[in-house]
């Protein structure tokens, strides 16, 4: 939805295309599409019936350039998204707003090094850690020459953010 938003605030509309609606109409659409999905997907026989939608707000540490796909102002408009769609208001569609910390742990102690060489967290653990308080927007991992890469952005919070996410989908498995 937001990636979609961004190319029409950036696209050249016909004159007769009024910005503002054609947002309004592709909000709507994609509340339409998920909750479409979710009432397709969430039935007996596929998965456990139920399709949740787990969030934390730890999740919102991780502050990127402004440009970012990944910004955490986008996490709000996505979850108020979901409500819309229903998310919250149905036992087979809960909206779940914490994630416990036996998770998190799992997925910091356990998960992450399955995923990444150890000295890798490591390093960006540090590089994260050693971020002035203020700063956003921050070339977080390296390119394949060891230099700073743009690829990922962030924060002081950004690795607390990333961890927490892999510990909402264990959540959700």
């Amino acid at each position: 939805k937001g990636h979609g938003e961004d190319l029409i605030i950036d696209a050249e509309l016909p004159k007769i295309r009024d910005r503002k609606t054609v947002l309004k109409e592709w909000s709507k659409t994609c509340e339409r599409v998920y909750k479409r999905a979710s009432v397709e997907f969430s039935v007996e026989g596929l998965g456990n019936g139920v399709t949740a939608v787990i969030t934390d707000s730890r999740c919102n540490q991780h502050i990127t350039a402004s440009g970012s796909f990944e910004r955490a102002v986008r996490l709000p408009a996505a979850i108020s998204g979901a409500k819309k769609a229903g998310a919250g208001a149905r036992k087979n569609f809960p909206l779940i707003d914490t994630v416990e910390e036996s998770y998190v742990e799992v997925a910091e102690k356990t998960v992450l090094p399955k995923a990444h060489k150890q000295s890798y967290l490591k390093r960006l653990k540090n590089k994260i850690a050693a971020l002035p308080s203020d700063a956003k927007g921050v070339p977080l991992t390296d390119d394949s020459d060891g230099d700073g890469g743009e690829d990922t952005m962030g924060s002081r919070g950004s690795f607390t953010a990333a961890v927490v996410g892999v510990a909402a989908a264990l959540k959700a498995a």
